[in-house]
């Protein structure tokens, strides 16, 4: 089996992993989502699995969402099959999945991972979903990467990812010597499958639209995974983050970051990881295994 590792240390979500089923009267029952006859709605069967291991519960439940019969279509029949799964010691199932995903429209596919992640949440000590494509991360319609997923991230069975909003947003990038922060007022677009503080990352990691503002971080760099939890805003990006090679100081590619992010108001604290990993000093001198909180002493 294939390891996915890019949402594989989302330690800050979840306490404990066990192996019966959770919040229900009967630990041996299942509900396993399907497409109704209209492929528009999901529906569940009911199945009894008696293991009390989670790998091999898991095993089954996907065993069962690839059935198909006269009154009920699997969410895996237009291909978009499982490529390899994995659950995390920190409560996180990685799932891998084919790139016929992408042949899907934004309802179908929006009902695809409502099926997957309602079945699997049923599963004590699997707390969030997080998805990948052929070992890339999985994109919405917008070109922004779908996070983690539980319950929650879902409306009446699918995704509210049509909900969108706009705001105004203050983002920090450097100045012209790297030295110091500059600010503006930057228009945000979300909805409910990218939460602001990802398209705030998002719009860091795209540069600044003022000629007196320089970016922070390469264009080529990504965002694995953003959760915030308890006032923490815990930033994973990949290995490009690190490559980036800039003339702005350490500290400035950092706060620029964190006081866009704690400027929201959604957060007071930033936990940056890369690939997962916080135990690195980010160009020899800012450790990222560290809380950052806002520095407005920096900005110009």
């Amino acid at each position: 089996m294939k390891k996915i590792f890019i949402f594989s240390l989302l330690f800050v979500l979840v306490f404990s992993t066990g192996c019966a089923k959770k919040d229900t009267q009967n630990p041996y029952e299942f509900k396993v989502y399907y497409l109704d006859n209209s492929r528009a709605e999901l529906k569940y069967d009911i199945y009894k699995i008696t293991d009390t291991k989670a790998e091999n519960i898991v095993g089954r439940l996907f065993e069962f969402l690839e059935k198909t019969d006269k009154d009920s279509f699997s969410v895996f029949e237009n291909g978009a099959t499982i490529n390899s799964w994995e659950i995390t010691g920190q409560g996180v199932i990685n799932i891998d999945i084919r790139e016929s995903y992408y042949s899907m429209d934004n309802g179908d596919a929006l009902l695809y991972r409502a099926a997957i992640v309602k079945t699997l949440m049923q599963v004590e000590g699997i707390n969030y979903v997080a998805f990948t494509v052929n070992n890339s991360n999985m994109l919405n319609s917008n070109g922004t990467v779908v996070g983690p997923l539980n319950e929650a991230s879902f409306v009446d069975g699918g995704y509210d990812e049509y909900n969108k909003k706009e705001t105004q947003s203050r983002l920090y990038f450097a100045n012209a010597d790297g030295d110091k922060l500059v600010a503006g007022n930057v228009k945000i677009i979300y909805d409910g499958k990218v939460s602001i503080l990802q398209a705030v990352v998002q719009k860091i990691i795209d540069g600044p639209e003022e000629d007196n503002a320089f970016s922070v971080v390469g264009s080529n760099t990504r965002l694995l995974s953003l959760i915030e939890k308890d006032g923490i805003c815990y930033v994973n990006f990949d290995s490009a983050f690190l490559n980036y090679e800039s003339p702005v100081l350490p500290e400035i590619t950092l706060y620029a970051i964190v006081n866009s992010l704690c400027d929201t108001g959604r957060v007071n604290k930033v936990q940056f990881m890369v690939e997962g990993n916080s135990d690195i000093v980010f160009r020899d001198k800012m450790s990222l295994n560290h809380l950052y909180e806002r520095n407005l002493d920096i900005v110009e």
